[in-house]
């Protein structure tokens, strides 16, 4: 029967938050932490950055600002 053995998934938290799913999942909690992620913004010295590259550029920038 499928359902004396449930499958292993992936999901994003807001997805297994849905209260349809609530009673079918569970968090797996482990001590292992993912390695960093490194993100870097380039862009053309001749060129100013667009409304989304400063967004991102500022974000960038405030939340490595939180990290230190």
């Amino acid at each position: 029967m499928v359902d004396e053995w449930p499958g292993l998934g992936l999901a994003a938290r807001h997805i297994v938050q849905y209260p349809t799913y609530q009673q079918q999942m569970v968090e797996l909690r482990s001590e292992w932490t993912p390695p960093a992620l490194v993100v870097e913004l380039v862009w053309r010295r001749d060129e100013h950055l667009g409304p989304a590259a400063r967004f991102l550029a500022k974000r960038f920038a405030e939340c490595l600002q939180a990290i230190d």
